[in-house]
């Protein structure tokens, strides 16, 4: 079964102009991956007349590969994030549950120590599931991560991944269990296309624009715009290509 498009439109509380350095890498890394699946898309698309078009017949196996890749990405970015404002201040994360004070660390092992149990704090909640971290980032930090519609989205987004990944896409009682409002049913696949990826693919960066612009408003991080960003990325396949 294909999985539904939940056709979630984030709140206009963003500006695409308002980028982290974590959501920079992020624009980096899923434009590469985007430029892929295009050059994929379009070869299904030019040979389907063929009776052995083996990328037609394929499609959703290369699809999910990509579609995990991204979902990994968001992960990735998400920590990205944490640690970028922790180290605008130690304090926002090394201040919850800490055994000693900041103060504390500097004087017994100075500030390498420091970044060290920052590193460890945000290891620790990075290993947490989405729905954790949402809850800590809530609770603790005062910090909303994404509306509760946008994080069901991004809950059952990770949770076909781990379908892909842990069980080739077969459903069982812990997607089920996470996406209760799913109707496959246990045993089921769960096929994807490349339409359905792009939406997917769509909703992640725009909830990545979200995150960054509230990220920058709330701890005043150094912000950059996507003409920065798509810059960045030009010069950088640039120097790959050169070398």
């Amino acid at each position: 079964m294909t999985p539904e498009n939940n056709n979630v439109e984030p709140e206009k509380n963003f500006d695409p102009n308002v980028m982290t350095k974590a959501g920079q890498g992020y624009f980096h890394r899923n434009s590469t991956i985007g430029a892929l699946l295009m050059h994929v898309h379009s070869q299904i698309a030019l040979h389907k007349p063929e009776p052995f078009n083996w990328m037609g017949q394929h499609e959703s196996l290369l699809v999910s590969i990509v579609f995990c890749r991204l979902v990994d990405n968001f992960s990735m970015y998400l920590t990205e994030l944490f640690l970028e404002v922790g180290n605008s201040n130690p304090l926002i994360f090394l201040s919850i549950d800490a055994p000693v004070s900041v103060g504390e660390i500097l004087k017994i092992g100075g500030e390498a120590a420091v970044q060290n149990l920052l590193e460890k704090k945000i290891a620790g909640l990075s290993y947490k599931s989405f729905e954790d971290q949402r809850k800590e980032l809530k609770n603790r930090l005062n910090f909303e991560l994404l509306s509760d519609t946008e994080a069901l989205d991004v809950t059952e987004l990770i949770a076909i991944r781990n379908l892909f990944v842990h069980n080739n896409g077969v459903v069982n009682s812990v997607f089920l269990e996470k996406c209760p409002w799913r109707k496959e049913a246990l045993g089921d696949k769960i096929f994807v296309d490349f339409k359905w990826m792009m939406g997917a693919h769509e909703r992640l960066f725009k909830y990545i624009f979200q995150i960054d612009y509230q990220a920058v408003k709330k701890w005043k991080l150094d912000s950059y715009t996507l003409v920065d960003a798509i810059k960045e990325f030009h010069n950088a396949t640039s120097n790959q290509r050169d070398q």
